[in-house]
């Protein structure tokens, strides 16, 4: 009640003072989590019951955390500036604790907020620890999207660590040799692209619907321009590689259901 949220703003102010006065870091932890409990007391004052308000609040303070410590780094205030850097980036760990369905489309939101937040953190210092967690958590958002609509097959978990691990090679170039990031970036393009590949060529699953071929087509296409675009070899060698085998595995099935594609075809191979 309120005199528990009186007692825990008098313990925040003394910690808030105790942290200036010591220069102990502790003290600012423990001040970031006198706030955080501060919150919870006052859930049933201000009939707070969702979990999805709880994740937006940790959210928001984590952004606000983000605030505070790029305005204490600029004043050289190092002893709040790294605790509640690293404290904001404990937020969304919190909001995982809180989420009480994962097919849901506000997991995903909360996902890319996520992201955001340690993409900015990796603005401010340790850069690959925060911008590796900014690409797995971007990545999870697409997975927790394909887990809302119901998709739940080999692919749609396949792709997004397919995707991270890609993301890996740009975030570690520092210290991967190009022969290393193409290694790298050869293993995330099959990861992301074999288990579709797979249900296409024997039309399992999802891919049993000609509109599966299309998109998966279309994401081979994607890779090809990206590979072109940045000039990249390994996206552009998988992409062609498995958009052939998109298009072959399709032509064989419909050759194996139309006699006059199949004469087609065989013909054609005989030939060849």
């Amino acid at each position: 009640g309120l005199v528990t949220l009186t007692g825990l703003a008098l313990y925040l102010f003394i910690d808030i003072q105790a942290a200036f006065t010591s220069k102990k870091t502790r003290y600012v932890y423990i001040a970031q989590a006198t706030i955080a409990g501060i919150y919870y007391s006052a859930r049933p004052i201000l009939n707070i019951t969702s979990p999805q308000t709880d994740a937006f609040f940790a959210l928001g303070y984590a952004f606000a955390l983000l605030g505070i410590s790029i305005a204490a780094e600029r004043m050289g205030v190092t002893v709040v500036s790294e605790p509640t850097r690293r404290f904001a980036a404990m937020m969304p760990v919190a909001v995982g604790f809180l989420v009480d369905n994962f097919r849901s489309m506000n997991v995903a939101l909360y996902s890319v907020i996520s992201s955001g937040l340690y993409f900015a953190l990796s603005r401010l210092g340790e850069r690959h620890l925060f911008a590796a967690l900014a690409a797995v958590a971007l990545n999870a958002a697409l997975f927790f999207v394909a887990l809302a609509q119901g998709f739940d097959s080999s692919e749609f978990y396949a792709f997004p660590i397919g995707l991270t691990i890609i993301f890996f090679a740009t975030v570690f170039k520092d210290s991967l040799s190009p022969e290393n990031q193409a290694r790298v970036r050869t293993v995330g393009g099959l990861v992301a692209y074999i288990p579709a590949a797979m249900h296409v060529t024997l039309r399992s699953g999802l891919a049993q619907n000609p509109m599966y071929s299309v998109i998966f087509g279309g994401v081979c296409l994607a890779g090809i321009l990206a590979g072109t675009f940045f000039h990249v070899r390994s996206y552009l060698f998988l992409g062609v590689l498995f958009f052939t085998l998109n298009i072959i595995a399709n032509l064989v099935q419909e050759g194996l259901q139309n006699q006059f594609v199949g004469f087609v075809l065989l013909t054609v191979t005989g030939l060849l």
